[in-house]
């Protein structure tokens, strides 16, 4: 993700920055979703995925719940 966010302060802040680095990144939003639903399903309970899951759609990212998974 801090690949992505430096992306977005180069684009808009290009006068400030003399270089940068990034690795290990991916430049396409829809490539990064397809990746991480794959982790998340393979590497959490199904009772997380579904708390994950729920918290997605309501956008509670800030909850207690969300933040501990």
């Amino acid at each position: 993700m801090g690949s992505m966010l430096a992306m977005e302060y180069l684009q808009k802040y290009q006068d400030h920055v003399k270089a940068a680095v990034l690795s290990n990144m991916t430049a396409g939003i829809k490539s990064y979703v397809t990746y991480t639903a794959k982790l998340s399903k393979n590497s959490l309970h199904h009772k997380r995925l579904s708390s994950m899951t729920r918290s997605d759609k309501l956008q509670q990212f800030d909850s207690p719940i969300y933040q501990g998974l």
